[in-house]
């Protein structure tokens, strides 16, 4: 009787174990899949940046991922890569002149208890502050765009949020002022807690 019940026990682990491999693969792969193609679309959006003088960088750097065509700006994706290891994805404004000093668009992926969840938010640079144990820290304020459960994310729902604000910083750039792109964000977009980043 006992082993019937430790049999029955073995086999529901086996299943559960089988099930939650089953749906780890399918969350990897969806993940990889809207990193890979969320950096493709992002190193041109940077090359477009670059070409207006913005200094833009990417995080994880090109260098990690892609390789670069020498005479134009297109980028091949690298194959011994697995674009799933990355848990976030940043497009970092560092242009001195507009006080950007670390805007950034971010793509994160987080957990909501037990859901695996995409985030995609921009970052504003507020203001440098001394903390006594920390020294020097940036403050920036954090605004969410768009954030869904990775099993129902769609790289076009993503892509098609992010437009405008885009758009906008686009502008803010050409323009060289910066207000442009903070009051839009800060007027269509929830804030969250602000992050400290040294």
């Amino acid at each position: 009787m006992a082993e019937d019940w430790a049999d029955k026990i073995g086999e529901a682990l086996e299943k559960k174990l089988e099930e939650v491999r089953e749906n780890l693969k399918t969350l990897n792969s969806k993940r990889r899949e809207i990193n890979r193609e969320f950096l493709k679309a992002l190193w041109k959006i940077h090359q477009k940046f670059l070409e207006v003088g913005a200094h833009m960088v990417m995080d994880p750097p090109p260098v990690e991922w892609g390789i670069a065509t020498p005479q134009s700006d297109e980028i091949k994706l690298r194959d011994d890569i697995d674009f799933a290891r990355f848990s976030s994805i940043m497009l970092i404004d560092r242009t001195q002149d507009l006080g950007a000093l670390g805007d950034a668009l971010v793509l994160r992926h987080t957990m909501e208890g037990d859901t695996p969840m995409v985030e995609v938010l921009f970052r504003l640079y507020e203001a440098e502050k001394y903390y006594k144990y920390e020294g020097w820290k940036k403050v920036y304020s954090q605004f969410l765009v768009k954030k869904t459960p990775l099993a129902e994310a769609k790289l076009e729902d993503i892509q098609e949020a992010l437009t405008e604000p885009i758009v906008k910083w686009f502008e803010a750039h050409i323009r060289k002022d910066r207000s442009i792109f903070v009051d839009y964000i800060s007027s269509n977009f929830q804030q969250l807690e602000a992050k400290m980043v040294e």
